[in-house]
């Protein structure tokens, strides 16, 4: 990186296997598609607790499915780089 290190090191990261640079849209789309499957565990899960609930009232291992798929979404990173 070239002296206007703060400037390229927003805008630019090394992809996960680290061989390549990535622009910000390209990380952003990484995300997206993370958050997105991230939430649909957390559809699954919470419509297996709903079923369940009233199947049997033992939703136990799906509930920490869900809490776990939901804390993953607070904790993304987007979101502590907005504070």
């Amino acid at each position: 990186m070239t002296g206007t290190n703060l400037t390229e090191e927003k805008l630019i990261s090394w992809c996960e296997h680290g061989k390549m640079l990535v622009c910000e849209i390209c990380a952003l789309k990484t995300e997206v598609k993370t958050l997105k499957q991230q939430v649909n565990t957390l559809t699954k899960a919470l419509k297996k607790i709903a079923t369940m609930e009233l199947v049997d009232g033992s939703a136990t291992d799906e509930m920490l499915i869900a809490r776990k798929a939901l804390q993953s979404i607070k904790e993304s990173p987007r979101e502590e780089q907005g504070k």
